[in-house]
């Protein structure tokens, strides 16, 4: 199908009754927020999720591709996929990821959806958890399509979920990441008054680290093309967008003010967005020494199994 403004629009009016669950903002954050409608997932991310799935509705014909959500939960991404752009069960859908619940792993059984349980960082490699992107019993050089959105910040390695994601990528298979930017003109704002532009210490993971993985580190569009391309990735194309959450009263106004500047200095808007090509092996790369080194540090070099 051809994506357009107008039937995104569609998509986000009916949001709020076709979303899962987990997709749902709570009714007390989105008072709190001041969060406008829809309250989901995709209405706080309908920006950057209009670029990733105008591009796929216009890169994927063929059906017979595979294609991996890297960090699917909540699952809006998935549910669009099966629901509204690929709904032939030729196309291979997989959800990657770890501690998804019941409900959620039952929501992709439904619409014939792979859930590949893995971890991707190496820093929680030392407990017992899930295979490892780098050397789980994954069908390596299998997927066509990655996708991977707004999941490298959380990261404290990303160099492995990056490799790990091309030892699992077939040659020339393309990712699609998305991420937010350092450079952000609302995290400027909250610098330049004397806030953080992560998370605020008591939920960071310098004193309250769990499952739930906060930001790590924000990057600039360079730092990321050096990663990928430590990681064997050839982009294809790499630009700002805005993320397009949409606010109430005067913080929506506020925002919608920021916005009139970041048309004109895009390197301001809140999102990185990223197509890439893998074109080398992941074991040959940089990326994957680097990685290498870092588990002989840790004492953790079982997980770098064959590739």
């Amino acid at each position: 199908m051809k994506l357009n403004r107008k039937i995104y629009s569609d998509w986000l009016r009916q949001d709020e009754t076709d979303a899962l669950p987990t997709e749902i903002v709570s009714v007390e954050s989105a008072v709190s927020r001041r969060v406008a409608s829809p309250r989901t997932n995709l209405g706080q991310g309908r920006g950057r999720l209009y670029e990733l799935f105008r591009h796929l509705a216009d890169d994927i014909h063929d059906p017979s591709c595979t294609i991996c959500d890297y960090g699917a939960f909540p699952g809006t991404t998935p549910r669009i996929l099966r629901d509204k752009l690929f709904p032939s069960k030729d196309y291979k859908l997989l959800a990657a990821g770890f501690n998804f619940s019941s409900d959620f792993v039952n929501a992709m059984i439904a619409r014939d959806i792979r859930v590949l349980e893995m971890e991707f960082d190496l820093r929680k490699c030392g407990k017992a958890g899930p295979p490892h992107i780098l050397s789980g019993p994954f069908e390596q050089d299998s997927q066509d399509v990655a996708i991977c959105t707004d999941v490298i910040e959380h990261q404290m390695y990303p160099l492995s979920l990056l490799c790990g994601i091309n030892r699992l990528l077939k040659m020339g298979g393309v990712l699609y990441l998305t991420t937010n930017s350092v450079s952000f003109i609302g995290d400027i704002c909250k610098l330049a008054v004397g806030l953080q532009n992560l998370e605020p210490l008591e939920v960071s993971h310098v004193v309250h680290d769990d499952l739930w993985r906060p930001h790590i580190r924000l990057y600039t569009k360079r730092e990321l093309i050096r990663l990928l391309a430590m990681a064997g990735f050839q982009i294809e194309y790499a630009y700002y967008v805005d993320n397009g959450n949409v606010f109430r009263g005067t913080k929506g106004a506020l925002i919608s003010t920021l916005r009139t500047f970041t048309s004109i200095v895009p390197h301001l808007r809140s999102h990185i967005f990223i197509r890439a090509r893998k074109a080398v092996p992941a074991i040959e790369t940089e990326g994957w020494n680097v990685v290498a080194r870092q588990c002989t540090i840790y004492g953790i070099e079982n997980i770098l199994g064959a590739v």
